[in-house]
């Protein structure tokens, strides 16, 4: 698939149950994956301008692999099985996390969020 100046990418409500390997969207911007059944943030390496993430009502356990995405803003994680706030890399774009609805019991002290 070649769509090499694709800014916007929408595949809430399927039944995606993981995020597979994307073919190198340079240009992509904002990837809503809402409302399926992911359980693991992953993939996302090849997204470099990616500014928007937004993975609400998902099964999502783990604030993980986000390393690598300098450019994002937002990220959206709200209604997902977070248990832990724990990002040991630092995140240095992000202006918007959104946690709401999860199970969060411990915050860990290795957040490094300067945009924030």
């Amino acid at each position: 698939m070649s769509l090499p100046n694709l800014t916007f990418l929408d595949l809430s409500q399927n039944k995606l149950s993981e995020i597979s390997k994307m073919p190198v969207f340079q240009q992509l911007r904002v990837l809503i994956l809402s409302k399926n059944f992911i359980d693991t943030i992953e993939n996302l390496q090849e997204l470099p301008a990616l500014d928007v993430l937004d993975l609400t009502d998902n099964r999502i356990l783990k604030m993980e692999n986000l390393k690598g995405l300098n450019n994002l803003r937002i990220l959206n994680l709200s209604n997902n099985l977070i248990t832990a706030l724990d990002l040991p890399y630092t995140l240095k774009s992000l202006q918007e996390l959104n946690l709401r609805k999860n199970f969060i019991s411990e915050i860990r002290d290795n957040i490094s969020l300067p945009a924030l």
